[in-house]
């Protein structure tokens, strides 16, 4: 049953972040509403904000174990039960196994479970194996006599615990060492043999065969006959994700039961005890079909190394590439491998069930040694099949009953589907969406047994077949599934499972059918819909039939057109390599032969075979193509063209009119290196925009945005992707940071393998488990982080293709819509809380032997059937908002290089708009040569002679996207050749003689990366203008859908220069081959998805919490808006008294109820001004522009900052006129403005001049008038200080201080007649009549006085200074003899009076002499 909205407890603790989806690389945008429409509504479940549950890393932890041990008490299979099980939980048990006290992928003991579930373990066994060392499968029977005693009290039970490993680059051997001997540990033999086991030679030169690791190895099947002979309750515990061969131990009536547990993880082994003991009531189903004979199954011929098929491997394409051997001396890489998926639609359980069903009295498979007869299907069955898909065993029994089959229309009402149905309802097309898109079956489940307990209901659909229609289908295709809750005995529960129409489907790749679709449709004939217990066992039906094929030719998610991507319609003429998938003729040279395809039409005659060496007869044209590939055809020394030939193809008109906007910031054109705008301005802008027309083109504000960056830091978003997203300080763009481990994030938390969970087949606990892997992450451990992650690598959604499959632990499933179901409900569990979560490897990356670089052979029917589901659910249902693409290549084309996929399927048809990463990138294979944008890349055979025997002349033309010159070529050749002698034939060249050592050498010569030699690259690129670098890895995957490479290094750097001329000065992108050539399509992609990027980021854990960042009307955002006189903006204004209280921020609504914190982070409020809680207060006493920025956290996490600028006006002003001249009077008033200062109830107000001076004749008195006659021109800068004082009895004082500044004029000149000596006498007359008596100074000192007074002095023309002191003289001797002084009298009051009296009568002479002038 598909997870639908899913409600997930909200704990307002810990605020975490939305590593939101982004829209993906197309040149040409689709629809991606529906997406859109599910993140929306995904989103809001939480008010749009996502929060942990728990409030410490702790609490996170204790909450992982919970679940974990809930996860494994209904993830663990029972797999046999003769009717021992349930224990009592208080028997004396002896568990027996090397690994028992060391699990495959868990922590403690089988003997840990089973005690802290009541049982006695027998400690002496224990303590035996704790000594024990051996490894896996290598048991022992001779344990002395302490144990053998111990054997007797703890003997009501024995447990025998099988374990199995796997791993990255670690596919389970299918030859071992050990030789087969068809016995069991008392030597009897048993009644079958295996089908194909790998044949070699013992000691004597005698055949043998080999077993295969996932049998019982001779110790193992010797340890059970000891126990047999012993014990006379037996339960044998699986400890492994990689099945193992059971038919023997099922059929061993000795063996009570059997418990399949997976890879427990942390704490799962306690399940074990609470399920041998009953205390668990088991529910957990298989999630592979387990078929008694590993090497009779399809895909045993094609798998790995195929080590165990006797012949040729496959693994190597011997034709004109380099074998293992010869290349590992060149220690870069290990060649290129492929696997042949001949068993195309049939694998796993729709093989066994369908060849069951079509069984026709005898079922050979050529070339091996199965030549068997049956009485009918069943009995074939029951003989190749252990267990079914989907089977477990419980304590109790149900029965079901099948309900009503339906849809619901357009007003929710529910309508049967039954009998004889319109195909059009089904039908989809361009601008008709099916009205059928989702069915429902109702099933009643009871309990009819004696104990509670919890079952699955499991709907498969069988489709009609018509063999000679050519479309192949499976007899059953399980389509949906859901779990009961607990039932009690005798009650009943009715569940509804909801399925896809899309999921049964057949996908008619070349339009087999004539509907003139090629892609997915209902073909006529009659549907049964089943409700079964496990892939074989029915327990209901329900039918409709069709009488007309109906075309669904629109996703059922996405809406989007789905048409073929991978037919006979991509395949190239000329055999290079190409998007068609299927290896056939067009590949292969005369005598070569392709692949077969296994068809139910012909079980017998299309039957996989091992591959032989006529399967690995390549053109050569081909051959060549994928040397381009690799990078290392010497032959191709052009770079990479971008024509209309390429899928990726953008014409010049397209790219003008997205970038007509366009240009790129300059280093030396910022303020130390800080770009003028910060990402979080960003938060919330919505990348793409609809046009007029329906169509989708980036936001013209982050076009806008990116203008900002440097082209260097564009290619660094898209250069640099492991586990990170690169930091870019100029924006305040941070380092992002992820962390690996579909099992264990980072080692956050060790959980159940992914099996154990697909085991559950319960979508609540899967989706709990995504919840609390969120959870662990963003706390992460204290004592391993001081941080949280952004993002998790996982989970894997591969598929079990074969037992053999070494990371089958990290796959949910052999089925990939059980695997898409559980996996979905795991990614939208963590996409809820926030966590952004890379989905893996994606796709077809199933075996581990060789993959990197393996060219995966298969149809594209089985692609959308079996191999696409897995990821179209978990990426579409579970809203991934990122993905990993995987190392293998999609039939011969590289998966992150394969635009067909990454980009026309995954985003233009499933509407995916996340962000794609490439596989880490490991060692030079594959396209990694082209990596660091060398010349040309060299695998070069051992010790060659000559440039011309490493690389032999081709002329042929035609390689997948490269342009070939063969003058170009040898003049390449003939430049080279000369250097590379000196290399290989200077006796003192170090290891001249070793091929390693001069494969170095020359990769160096050609790399450029020896100064020597760069004068003959600079003549080659001079005389032949030979393009030199090509673009990188990086370059091809951005083209085709990959957003970041995983590589950490250089060697992942985006290609290409910034040039500032190009574009009439906008600038565009050079590359830095010899020619500098132009290359828009570069700009273009590394341009668009370091956008992308950006936007990923920017709603990712540090900024996004669910608050609308988006500014309109003054919502959202922040409210900009101070004292209520409008947007805060440069021309806004504030007097300096003003009060300023305000909120700034978002408002309530808004919020949600989360709490925002706002803080002035970079710069200062104007003076008087504070900040507290999301207000400005106080009043501001300094005048003046103000730039500050305002950061906001909600809940913890950082939000937004912005940067407000302010401009205070001044608080006092002139009032008057202040237009002034010398000789005029003033008339100025300095006063507050309205509201400001003095403006409170209660206050008065006084002016005074502090600091710098008047103009001359001018006077301030306290009210802040100024008058007077200026007598000097001039310019005069002074400061005014207010004092404010409130109140009476407790009165505030306030000063505010200003600057003023007042310009004088020069006046007109005015005549005046000059000073006679008779003016003078007069003047100094009447100061000396004026003066008091005083006896404080002499005469003497008096007169010093004057005559320092009137130093100086400029005299009118007929006066001189001596004349003027002789009058004050005689003038002072009259006063003095008037008064009865003598000499010795001092006057010091008429002194200082007369001084006065001297200063004035100067003054006048000075001015009526200067007016006079």
């Amino acid at each position: 049953m598909k997870q639908q909205g899913v409600k997930s407890r909200l704990a307002k603790i810990t605020a975490v972040c939305l590593l939101a989806g982004v829209l993906a690389a197309s040149p040409l945008f689709t629809s991606f509403s529906a997406r859109a429409a599910m993140l929306e509504s995904r989103t809001l479940g939480n008010n749009g904000k996502f929060y942990t549950d728990y409030t410490s890393a702790e609490e996170a932890q204790k909450a992982a174990a919970d679940l974990n041990t809930e996860l494994a008490r209904e993830g663990q299979v029972l797999l046999k039960n003769d009717g021992t099980l349930p224990l009592t939980g208080k028997e004396y048990v002896s568990v027996f196994g090397v690994r028992s006290d060391s699990l495959t992928g868990g922590t403690g003991t089988v003997g840990d479970g089973l005690a802290q579930a009541g049982f006695k373990v027998n400690p002496t066994l224990e303590e035996f194996y704790a000594g024990n060392s051996n490894g896996i499968g290598n048991e022992t029977t001779d344990f002395g006599k302490n144990v053998e005693n111990s054997l007797e009290l703890y003997g009501d039970a024995a447990v025998i615990l099988i374990s199995r490993t796997g791993g990255e680059s670690a596919d389970a051997d299918t030859k071992t060492s050990e030789v087969e001997d068809n016995k069991d540990g008392d030597g009897n033999e048993y009644d079958w043999e295996h089908a194909d086991q790998a044949e070699g030679k013992d000691a004597e030169g005698n055949t043998v065969n080999y077993k295969h690791y996932l049998q019982l190895t001779d110790s193992e099947e010797a340890l059970i006959s000891y126990v047999k002979d012993k014990f006379d309750k037996i339960v044998v515990v699986v400890n492994t994700s990689n099945i193992i061969e059971m038919r023997n131990l099922q059929n061993d009536a000795a063996i009570n039961g059997i418990l399949w547990i997976g890879r427990p993880g942390a704490n799962g082994i306690n399940a074990v005890g609470d399920i041998l003991s009953g205390k668990t009531n088991p529910s957990g189903r298989t999630v592979d079909i387990w078929n008694s004979d590993f090497t009779a199954d399809p895909t045993w011929q094609n798998f790995g190394l195929n080590e165990g098929t006797n012949n040729v491997n496959y693994g190597n394409y011997e034709n004109g590439l380099p074998t293992g051997d010869a290349y590992t001396a060149v220690a870069y890489g290990r060649g290129v491998h492929g696997i042949d998926m001949e068993e195309d639609i049939y694998l796993g359980y729709r093989y066994y069930e369908t060849r069951a069903e079509d069984y026709d009295g005898a079922i050979n498979i050529p070339g091996t040694l199965v030549e068997d007869t049956y009485e009918n299907g069943e009995a074939w069955y029951d003989n190749y099949v252990v267990y079914p898909f989907g089977y477990g065993l419980s304590y109790t029994e149900f029965e079901w009953t099948v309900g009503d089959l339906y849809y619901t229309d357009a007003n929710g009402a529910k309508q049967l589907v039954s009998g004889a149905m319109d195909p059009a309802l089904f039908a989809s097309d361009v601008g008709k969406e099916a009205t059928i898109k989702t069915l429902y079956l109702d099933v009643t489940v009871e309990n009819t047994g004696s104990v509670a307990g919890k079952d699955v209901v499991e709907v498969y659909v069988t489709p009609p077949y018509d063999a000679a229609s050519g479309l192949e289908r499976p007899h059953v295709i399980l389509s949906g599934f859901t779990k009961t809750a607990e039932i009690r005995p005798g009650a009943t529960q009715t569940v509804t499972v909801e399925f896809n129409v899309q999921d049964f489907a057949a996908f008619d790749t070349e339009d087999v059918l004539d509907t003139g679709h090629q892609g997915y449709k209902l073909q006529n004939g009659t549907y049964e819909v089943k409700a079964m217990k496990n892939s074989h066992d029915v327990m209901g039906s329900k039918s409709f039939s069709l009488a007309t094929t109906a075309n669904l030719k629109l996703d059922d998610f996405s809406g989007n057109l789905v048409e073929e991507v991978f037919g006979s319609d991509q395949a190239k003429t000329d055999g290079t390599s190409d998007y068609y998938t299927i290896r056939d003729e067009r590949h292969m040279a005369a005598g070569g032969t392709g692949m077969t395809q296994l068809s139910r039409a012909n079980w017998a005659g299309t039957y996989p075979l091992t591959p032989q060496e006529s399967d690995k007869n390549f053109k050569d044209v081909f051959v060549n193509s994928l040397k381009n590939q690799l990078g290392y055809d010497a032959n191709n020394t052009a770079q990479w063209q971008d024509d209309e030939s390429d899928a990726w193809y953008i014409s010049p008109a397209e790219f003008e009119a997205a970038s007509s906007t366009w240009t790129q910031a300059e280093e030396s054109g910022r303020t130390n290196g800080v770009a003028s705008v910060k990402i979080q301005s960003m938060a919330g802008v919505p990348l793409y925009v609809t046009n007029a027309d329906g169509t989708q083109s980036i936001n013209p504000k982050w076009d806008e945005f990116v203008n900002n960056l440097t082209w260097d830091e564009l290619k660094d978003l898209v250069s640099y992707g492991s586990f990170r997203t690169s930091p870019i300080p100029s924006i305040d763009k941070s380092q992002s940071t992820d962390a690996d481990g579909p099992n264990n994030n980072g080692s956050t938390y060790s959980w159940v393998t992914e099996d154990v969970i697909g085991a559950t087949w319960n979508t609540e606990l899967a989706h709990k488990q995504g919840i609390i892997v969120a959870n662990i992450s963003l706390h992460r451990d204290t004592q391993t982080s001081t941080s949280g992650l952004n993002g998790w690598y996982g989970p894997g959604a591969n598929l079990h293709r074969t037992p053999f499959s070494g990371r089958n632990n990290e796959y949910y499933s052999q089925d990939g819509i059980h695997g898409g179901i559980i996996g979905a409900a795991v990614v939208s569990g963590a996409e809820s809380r926030g966590l952004n979560v890379w989905v893996k490897h994606n796709f077809m990356n199933d075996q581990e032997s060789n993959r990197n670089g393996l060219c995966t052979w298969v149809s594209e029917q089985a692609m959308r059937e079996i191999y696409m589901p897995m990821f179209q659910k978990i990426l579409q249902e579970g809203g991934s908002s990122a993905t990993m693409s995987a190392f293998n290549r999609i039939g011969s084309v590289e998966t992150p290089a394969n635009y067909n996929y990454m980009t026309k399927v995954m985003r233009d048809q499933w509407g995916f708009t996340g962000i794609a990463v490439t596989d880490m990138f490991a060692g030079l294979t594959m396209s990694e040569y082209r990596q660091n944008g060398v010349d040309i890349l060299n695998v070069i055979a051992a010790n060659p002679t000559s440039f011309e025997t490493a690389y032999p002349a081709n002329t042929e033309t035609g390689y997948a996207g490269f342009k070939y010159n063969a003058t170009q070529h040898q003049a390449l050749l003939k430049l080279m050749q000369a250097e590379y002698d000196k290399v290989t034939t200077n006796p003192e060249a170090p290891g001249r003689n070793d091929p390693v050592t001069v494969a170095t050498a020359q990769y160096a010569l050609l790399t450029g990366e020896y100064a020597q030699y760069k004068p003959i690259f600079d003549d080659m690129y001079e005389k032949y203008n030979w393009p030199g670098l090509k673009l990188s890895t990086t370059d091809l995957e951005i083209r085709c859908g990959n957003e970041l490479p995983l590589g950490s290094g250089g060697e992942a750097e985006a290609s290409g220069v910034w040039d500032a001329t190009l574009s009439n000065g906008k600038g565009g992108v050079r590359l830095e081959d010899a020619a500098k050539t132009e290359s828009y399509h570069q700009y273009y992609y590394v341009r668009t998805c370091a956008t992308r990027v950006l936007y990923f980021y920017v709603n990712g854990a540090a900024f996004r919490q669910g608050i609308t960042m988006v500014q309109s009307d003054g919502k959202g955002g922040f409210v900009e808006v101070f004292g209520g006189e409008g947007t805060v903006a440069a021309q806004a204004t504030m007097g300096v008294s003003g009060y300023a209280s305000e909120a700034l921020g978002y408002t309530e609504d808004q919020l949600n109820g989360s709490t925002a914190v706002y803080s002035v982070t970079d710069g200062t409020l104007p003076a008087g001004l504070t900040f507290s809680g999301n207000k400005i207060s106080g009043r501001a006493t300094q005048s003046g522009t103000f730039t500050f920025e305002v950061t906001c956290t909600v809940d913890g996490w950082l939000k937004t900052a912005k940067t407000f600028t302010l401009t205070v006006k001044d608080g006092m002003v002139f009032n008057g006129n202040t237009a002034l001249t010398v000789g005029t009077q003033a008339g100025i008033f300095v006063e507050a403005v309205e509201n400001g200062i003095g403006s409170a109830d209660g206050t008065t107000v006084t002016y005074a001049v502090v600091e710098g001076a008047l103009p001359a004749g001018l006077t301030m008195d306290s009210t802040g008038a100024i008058t007077g006659t200026p007598t000097q021109a001039g310019t005069y800068n002074f400061v005014v200080r207010a004092t404010e004082v409130t109140g009476d009895r407790r009165p505030v004082t306030t000063t505010f201080d200003q600057q003023f500044t007042l310009t004088v004029a020069a006046g007109t000149a005015v005549e005046e007649p000059a000073l006679t000596e008779e003016d003078v006498q007069a003047m100094i007359d009447q100061a000396i009549a004026n003066l008091p008596a005083d006896d404080s100074l002499t005469e003497a000192e008096i007169k010093a006085l004057i005559d320092e007074a009137i130093e100086g002095i400029q005299m009118p023309d007929t006066l001189t200074e001596a004349v003027v002191q002789a009058m004050i003289y005689a003038a002072m001797e009259t006063n003095k003899t008037s008064v009865g002084c003598n000499s010795s009298v001092a006057f010091t009051g008429s002194a200082i009076a007369f001084l006065v009296a001297a200063a004035g009568i100067t003054t006048a002479i000075f001015v009526r002499r200067r007016n006079k002038n």
